[in-house]
C-alpha cells in the first residue's frame, strides 16, 4: 500500500520536475498557470467599508458583518472597522454581536463608507 501511495504521489512530481528541467536547459521558462476565476480581480467587484459602533458610539471589535443571502462576511477590527469585497449589486448588511441588535443596513456601490449602530438587548439594570 505504501509503495502504491508513493508511486501515485511522486510520479506527477517527477514528471513536472523533468519538464521544468528540460525547459530550463532549453533556455525557456515554464508558463505560469492562470489564477483560478475566484482569485482574478473583476471590475464588477466593489469594496464595502464601514464601522460598527455601540449605542454610546464606541467601536465594537469582533462583530460579524455579512451581506444577507451571500457567503461574503467580515469581522470588525479593534476600531470597529470592516471591509467586504462584494460583486456589484445592492445588499443588506447584517451585524452579529453577542447581546446586541442592529437593523439591516442597505448598501450599494453608489454609497461610500457606512456606520452601523448596534443596540444592547440587555435591560438597563444589567448593563455595565
Amino acid at each position: 500500500m505504501t509503495n502504491h501511495f508513493m508511486l501515485c504521489t511522486l510520479r506527477p512530481l517527477l514528471a513536472l520536475s523533468c519538464t521544468l528541467a528540460a525547459l530550463t536547459a532549453a533556455g525557456q521558462s515554464a508558463p505560469l498557470p492562470a489564477p483560478p476565476e475566484s482569485l482574478r480581480s473583476s471590475p464588477a467587484n466593489w469594496t464595502c467599508r464601514g464601522r460598527v459602533l455601540d449605542a454610546a458610539r464606541r467601536p465594537l471589535a469582533g462583530a460579524s458583518v455579512w451581506a444577507k443571502g451571500t457567503p461574503f462576511a467580515a469581522t470588525t477590527n479593534s476600531e470597529g472597522l470592516f471591509r467586504l469585497e462584494l460583486p456589484t449589486g445592492s445588499y443588506l448588511l447584517l451585524v452579529d454581536y453577542p447581546g446586541h441588535l442592529a437593523r439591516p443596513t442597505p448598501v450599494s456601490p453608489a454609497d461610500s463608507v457606512f456606520t452601523i449602530r448596534v443596540y444592547s438587548t440587555q435591560p438597563r439594570a444589567t448593563r455595565r
